[in-house]
C-alpha cells in the first residue's frame, strides 16, 4: 500500500462528532464522523451499500 491510499494519512482528528476526511482504496475520499465510522461494519457509506446490494442477491 503505497501513501496515497492510507485511509487515516489525512485524518485530523478533532473528536467523536466532528466530520473528517478518510480514504477508500475502491470509493475515494469520503467524509464521516469517529462515532458513524466505528459503528459503520463497512466504512464509508458506497461501501455499505455495495455489500447490501451483493447480499440482496
Amino acid at each position: 500500500m503505497n501513501s496515497a491510499t492510507k485511509p487515516y494519512q489525512y485524518v485530523d482528528y478533532k473528536g467523536m462528532k466532528y466530520p473528517f476526511s478518510i480514504y477508500c482504496p475502491i470509493h475515494g475520499k469520503f467524509t464521516t464522523t469517529s462515532n458513524n465510522h466505528i459503528r459503520s461494519k463497512f466504512g464509508g457509506l458506497l461501501c455499505a451499500r455495495n455489500h447490501t446490494k451483493q447480499y440482496l442477491r
